[in-house]
């Protein structure tokens, strides 16, 4: 039985410890990222957004298989710094070794290549991804709203999904910037737009809410997993023990009551957990709650082993040289014999008889006071 609950434990912790460290996306997934590199932006700016577009190919898990990333660059005209690919350092050279090409702002040329580019490489599967992620700090000064939203729409008609980043700085026209992105972003706009008025420096906080709505959910994904451990663990040590409980004198079957009442609470936190995990908006507060998940499961393993032990200590105590519960209780203390054992009689109609070994099994406090008398 301890065997059985160490396994099924350490099964459901490995799941849940293996799901928090899981970080990356392996969603099958074409990125494109459209960066701004017009004038306003400086070289020290710069080399920050190089620094988030490495980030994004390191917390997105970049194979064959998985997600494959490419970079557009865009000032007046708009120039494929890197195709779609699955190769980690050729996007991590194709992102190093971006020219500068800044002069004015052309949006809608960035898009209309990122379109461009998805097309091209599109690969077959209904659970592939597009997503282009558009980051600027100023305004398209090329083209109107309207064409920017007609562009927008094209890209979108295609199943793409577009998040839009946007850095605030001395001469970006805030309401143009906010007007300009609710053309662009995909619906909801409020998970699809990100302003930051801390410079380049806030770009890494934005990319956490980006994977969890393009990644697996972990809370959604291990928690009706640990949940069914948890609970066939739960059910295996009932349906075990009930034929047991049924026998048990009142005031054991009280504890044992008392210890399932303390694993079905458990229980119900540890849903409340799940649902917490299933609605967080960051990977942050999702990881916590797994780490609350696995310290709930230690618990509950920890609580069952607990019962079997009691149930272990009363059974043995009880059963040991074939002494039936009522016939110990039916016992008194009757003196003495010269070899240094104790004499028992057992008032239950049963004849008497002589147990050596009973004081190895007895309470020590009524040895102790037996030996007094």
């Amino acid at each position: 039985m301890k065997s059985h609950i160490i396994l099924i434990f350490l099964l459901s912790t490995i799941t849940l410890i293996t799901a928090s460290d899981n970080s990356q996306c392996d969603n099958p997934l074409d990125m494109m990222l459209v960066l701004d590199h017009s004038a306003s932006i400086i070289e020290m700016d710069w080399e920050k957004v190089k620094m988030f577009g490495e980030q994004v190919v390191n917390e997105f898990k970049v194979s064959t298989e998985g997600a494959h990333v490419g970079v557009v660059q865009f000032a007046a005209w708009a120039k494929l710094s890197m195709c779609l690919t699955g190769s980690h350092c050729a996007i991590d050279y194709g992102i190093n070794d971006m020219p500068d090409i800044g002069t004015t702002t052309n949006i809608v040329s960035g898009l209309q290549t990122a379109l461009d580019e998805i097309n091209a490489r599109r690969r077959d599967g209904e659970d592939n991804r597009q997503v282009i992620i558009l980051l600027t700090d100023g305004n398209d000064n090329m083209n109107q709203i309207p064409v920017i939203q007609t562009m927008a729409n094209q890209v979108k008609s295609y199943g793409i999904t577009i998040y839009c980043i946007g850095v605030h700085n001395q001469d970006t026209n805030v309401t143009r910037m906010i007007e300009t992105f609710d053309a662009i972003a995909t619906s909801p706009i409020n998970d699809h737009i990100f302003y930051t008025q801390s410079g380049y420096d806030g770009l890494n906080s934005f990319l956490d809410k980006i994977i969890d709505n393009e990644c697996v959910d972990i809370g959604m994904n291990t928690c009706p997993a640990a949940l069914v451990l948890m609970g066939l663990l739960l059910l295996f040590h009932m349906v075990h023990f009930l034929p047991i409980f049924r026998k048990t004198p009142r005031a054991q079957k009280y504890v044992l009551l008392s210890h399932y009442l303390i694993i079905l609470f458990t229980l119900i936190v540890f849903i409340l957990a799940c649902a917490l995990a299933a609605t967080s908006n960051t990977k942050k507060q999702k990881r916590i709650c797994v780490a609350i998940i696995v310290f709930i499961c230690f618990c509950i393993a920890l609580f069952l082993f607990l019962v079997y032990k009691l149930w272990r200590d009363y059974h043995v105590f009880y059963s040991t040289k074939g002494i039936s519960r009522a016939g110990m209780n039916a016992m008194t203390f009757a003196g003495d014999t010269p070899a240094g054992m104790k004499t028992f009689r057992v008032e239950d109609n049963k004849a008497d008889t002589q147990y050596s070994e009973l004081k190895d099994h007895l309470d020590s406090q009524y040895l102790n006071q037996d030996e007094h008398i």
